[in-house]
């Protein structure tokens, strides 16, 4: 998947200068032409593209980045060695453009490790979105071992810079409490800034944190409604088997809307059928006991085998309890 555009480049006087802020700036005026092109511009952009003459001077912020480039030359994005030119030299928007190029396999052989290399080198010098990259890299494995520690640590960071994909992830990982100390408070902070950004994946965990959360909260129902809230607005996918189930249990024990069993039955069935293991056991289990549905012990007993091949041994159990 191609990666996007995150935030825009940093506004200190070192990225003020140009992209490649090493060479600074050389003073040049040309006269510009008909199509809003100067003449330098040009003879700078034909050595990059390759198009006859020599490029002796290092392109401009314009070019490289589009930002005001003219019509000429739209959409047109320089080679990678002159890209990895710039990011040897120091520049932190070059350094992060070949980690793009690499990652995707954009202009240049895919290369994940040479793309992890560059977005180390652009993250340690403070841009959020290569941390963010690099977080999800590291997290994942990609081109590397994974090291989920590190991972939390550049992803924290790019959350601290507002990139709103990291805000998810971070909290996410902060309310499972995989490889980081379970923290369902900060995992709120960071989720409600990703669905208030618009981020639909933060809907879920979201809900779940304000459910988990709700015993410690100074209003207790006010905290479970907003969890049932964000899990109705979930389950509008129907495809989430995780806000389905999730929803099912809302709707099951009354927490956050009102008891409804049978539609708590609909709604955990569905995931059942979706393959969520979880959602099987707790269909089998509603339907030994006959809650929200009518008591079939053959049904349940499908349920528990369907879960007890993901694995649940508690599905397991129950079988064994009725042979």
């Amino acid at each position: 998947m191609a990666m996007a555009f995150l935030t825009p480049f940093p506004t200190n006087s070192v990225a003020a200068a140009s992209p490649f802020c090493s060479f600074g700036r050389t003073g040049v005026q040309s006269k510009p032409q008909p199509d809003g092109t100067s003449s330098r511009t040009k003879l700078l952009l034909a050595g990059i593209l390759g198009l006859g003459g020599r490029c002796c001077r290092i392109p401009s912020r314009s070019f490289l980045y589009g930002e005001g480039a003219s019509n000429m030359f739209a959409g047109v994005k320089p080679r990678v060695q002159i890209l990895e030119k710039a990011a040897k030299m120091g520049d932190f928007n070059a350094q992060y453009a070949c980690g793009e190029a690499y990652y995707n396999g954009e202009r240049v052989k895919q290369n994940l490790p040479k793309a992890a290399h560059y977005f180390r080198m652009a993250a340690e010098q403070g841009l959020p979105k290569a941390q963010y990259f690099l977080g999800q890299m590291l997290l994942h494995g990609e081109g590397m071992r994974p090291n989920r520690v590190e991972g939390f640590t550049f992803m924290s960071l790019a959350a601290q810079a507002d990139i709103v994909e990291a805000k998810y992830a971070v909290g996410t990982m902060l309310l499972s409490g995989e490889h980081v100390p379970k923290d369902a408070v900060r995992a709120i902070a960071n989720l409600q800034a990703a669905a208030d950004a618009g981020i639909k994946e933060a809907y879920c965990p979201l809900g779940m944190a304000y459910l988990e959360t709700s015993s410690q909260a100074s209003d207790a129902k006010a905290q479970e409604m907003w969890g049932a809230h964000y899990l109705g607005r979930a389950a509008t996918d129907a495809t989430d088997s995780k806000a389905q189930y999730e929803l099912g249990k809302v709707y099951l024990y009354g927490t956050g809307a009102e008891k409804d069993p049978n539609r708590a039955a609909e709604l955990i069935s569905t995931a059942a059928n979706m393959g969520l293991t979880s959602a099987q056991h707790h269909m089998a289990m509603l339907l030994l006991l006959g809650n929200g549905v009518e008591k079939n012990e053959e049904w349940a007993k499908y349920w528990l085998q369907e879960a007890a091949k993901q694995g649940c041994t508690k599905s397991q159990e129950q079988l064994n309890s009725m042979a």
